[in-house]
């Protein structure tokens, strides 16, 4: 998950609702200036000897052990409003006393790391990777919530490879046409694109052929020009198709 900053005054971001999850982490970029996150861990049924989380050791691609909870500064627990005590099992684990009801860890992080092991943050851009911002919490392994709350930050955009909420389109496929091999017309359909952040969105236009794609192009949304456009395409494997090409209309508004 990455955050920069940039001049977003046009653009408002989207109102979504996130889903109930059993886990659910809050991301807070507390102090910039300080490079203090503040992390908020929610989980719904907590286990009922008392709740472990543990931090990763090591990340993905650096095989090396790194000591993550190090740069955690403070933690504390509660549930429905009264404080939960936690001991330390070792130095990247913690045991939560069994509590019933949804149990709330808060926890603040040093993110001074400009490598993309660990986490960053000052007054112009955030670098946030999982392995060392959030605990694995056991017992849950169902799928989790990250939400981000960037105030007073209003001018940052936010680019993450986590998946949109559910109930948040992400794709949208056009009537198929039969016999509609060469001069392919796929009629009058709009596709409507939202998005608070145009410069960092990426829009993949695809042709497929009874399931399989055929061809297709991968564009920045902001980079597009109002009018009719001519995408040429790609082949599966990545090389642009010779007379392959897609015709559009493009249309650029605000709402």
């Amino acid at each position: 998950m990455q955050a920069q900053r940039y001049n977003a005054s046009r653009f408002s971001a989207p109102d979504f609702r996130l889903a109930h999850y059993p886990l659910h982490f809050h991301i807070r970029l507390a102090d910039p200036k300080a490079h203090r996150l503040r992390v908020q861990c929610r989980i719904e049924a907590p286990q009922a000897t008392g709740q472990i989380l543990r931090l990763a050791a090591w990340t993905r691609g650096s095989y090396l052990i790194r000591d993550f909870a190090r740069h955690i500064t403070w933690i504390r627990a509660d549930c429905r409003g009264a404080p939960v005590c936690w001991e330390r099992l070792d130095k990247r684990s913690i045991r939560c006393q069994p509590c019933d009801g949804p149990l709330r860890i808060e926890y603040e992080i040093h993110a001074f790391d400009p490598s993309v092991r660990k986490a960053y943050l000052d007054e112009r851009r955030a670098f946030i990777n999982g392995t060392s911002v959030f605990w694995h919490a056991e017992g849950q392994e169902g799928p989790f919530g990250v939400s981000l709350e960037a105030t007073p930050l209003e001018d940052w955009c936010v680019a993450t490879t986590l998946p949109p909420p559910p109930g948040v389109g992400r794709a949208h496929a056009t009537q198929p046409v039969e016999r509609n091999g060469f001069n392919a017309c796929f009629g009058e359909e709009a596709v409507h694109c939202l998005a608070a952040e145009p410069r960092e969105t990426l829009l993949r236009v695809s042709v497929w052929d009874h399931g399989t794609q055929v061809a297709y192009e991968t564009l920045a949304l902001g980079a597009l020009r109002a009018g009719y456009r001519c995408f040429q395409l790609r082949s599966r494997l990545g090389t642009r198709i010779e007379l392959c090409y897609l015709f559009v209309h493009v249309a650029l508004g605000e709402e």
